[in-house]
Formats: C-alpha cells, sequence, structure tokens
C-alpha cells in the first residue's frame, strides 16, 4: 500500500493522468516476496483510475560482498556466506541484496 500511496504522491506532484510503469529493485535478502509483491500492487492499483493500468516492472538484486582484503565484488547465493572467493578474505562488506527500491515511474501527463 505504501508503494501505492508513493506513487500516487509523485504523480500528483507532476500533474500526471496515469502512471504507465513503475520500476522497483528488490534485494534478495529484503524480506520481499516478489509473487506477493506483484499480487498486491495489482490488487491495490484498481482503486485510482491514475494507476489501473500500470505495470510493475520488479529488478530482482543478488546479494553481493566487497571483500575487505582484495576490494573485489562478489555474489553469493544460500546460504550467503561472505568468504571471498577470490582471496579466502573473510572481512566482506555487503554491497547489495537488502533493497527495496522505487527507481523509476513512466507518466502520461
Amino acid at each position: 500500500m505504501s508503494l501505492i500511496e508513493m506513487i500516487l504522491k509523485i504523480a500528483e506532484e507532476n500533474s500526471a493522468k496515469r502512471v504507465l510503469r513503475v520500476f522497483v529493485r528488490v534485494g534478495e535478502l529484503s524480506g520481499v516476496v516478489v509473487d506477493s509483491l506483484v499480487f498486491a500492487f495489482d490488487a491495490l492499483k484498481e482503486g485510482d483510475d491514475r494507476v489501473k493500468d500500470t505495470e510493475l516492472v520488479v529488478e530482482r538484486v543478488p546479494v553481493r560482498y566487497r571483500c575487505g582484503d582484495c576490494g573485489r565484488v562478489f555474489e553469493v547465493g544460500p546460504p550467503f556466506f561472505a568468504e571471498c572467493p577470490h582471496c579466502g578474505g573473510m572481512g566482506c562488506e555487503m554491497v547489495s541484496g537488502e533493497e527495496l527500491d522505487l527507481v523509476n515511474l513512466e507518466m502520461e501527463v
């Protein structure tokens, strides 16, 4: 619901007649189930003519770490253990995978 509210606020601020597409990034560790997000978005958008035909475009973001020893960035999958595959370093910092970001809107003004 808060995503719809943000979209409507941006549409209003830009005097948009309709929102055509919404682009979001969802990190693998964000706690968001993408299918549930899409289902809820589709159900909730029906309440306003400005968003009833809006397409939700989701970019899934993998978990990535930067090694504190060698500086390389690498992706990991479950169980998301952060040992550098290049040098074996353990001092790694997560650089992506927890985000839930509204990236862009395409609107008809």
